[in-house]
């Protein structure tokens, strides 16, 4: 009952406006690294059991004048990727277990999902890192950042809100600037954007919005 709730609230609050920014910042940013190719790739890593943000990302694409093409992976079982791909022609999901090991991706997202993987190290981070770096020629990162007890609170929160009806891993810490910094550089990453001053919550939602708990990072390999 409680998880329905939440969903429920959710979406009335918030009613997808949080999806919609980032579909459309990832989207603007896709489109500069365009050029004379006419096909494209998009691979979401961890596209979630509502995965909002890449149909939105998927129909901003569809208007320009390149051909892309996308496919999802998560946790999905047989049942689930059956149900996502029926309503979603547009896209491809697939499980995790069987994700590719020869495929290249020219855009590989991984939207709000390192977080809600166990960071008191980044062992897994890593391996997932080195995997996408090997099949991608660029990586978006959109994540959070903390700065203190506050910051990690009000983090907590709206992962409580957003995420417990979808009985995902809760985190007790997020990246902080730092941290992140080493993270990349360790794994040979050349981060040729980082944005970090845009509001995905409506400024009268208060700390919600503080631009400076979000961020996005576009990488490529050195």
């Amino acid at each position: 009952m409680i998880r329905y709730i939440l969903k429920k609230l959710r979406l009335i609050i918030f009613k997808k406006y949080r999806e919609k920014k980032i579909a459309n910042l990832i989207s603007e940013e896709i489109l500069k690294l365009t050029s004379d190719k006419k096909k494209y790739t998009v691979l979401d890593y961890g596209s979630g059991m509502q995965p909002d943000t890449i149909l939105f990302i998927c129909e901003n694409l569809k208007k320009s004048k390149f051909n892309f093409t996308f496919e999802c992976y998560d946790f999905y079982n047989d049942k689930q990727i059956k149900h996502l791909n029926k309503i979603n022609y547009n896209i491809n999901f697939f499980s995790l277990s069987s994700f590719p090991n020869s495929n290249n991706y020219d855009f590989s997202l991984i939207v709000d999902v390192l977080h809600h993987i166990d960071m008191k190290n980044y062992d897994t981070h890593n391996l997932i890192l080195q995997k996408l770096k090997k099949y991608s020629h660029y990586i978006f990162i959109k994540d959070h950042f903390q700065y203190g007890f506050l910051s990690n609170i009000i983090l907590r929160i709206m992962d409580f809100i957003g995420n417990y009806y979808n009985n995902v891993y809760l985190p007790n810490k997020y990246f902080t600037v730092n941290e992140f910094n080493f993270f990349i550089n360790k794994l040979s990453f050349n981060e040729i954007k980082r944005i970090d001053n845009i509001y995905y919550y409506k400024k009268f939602w208060l700390f919600f919005s503080n631009p400076k708990l979000h961020f996005l990072s576009i990488l490529k390999e050195k």
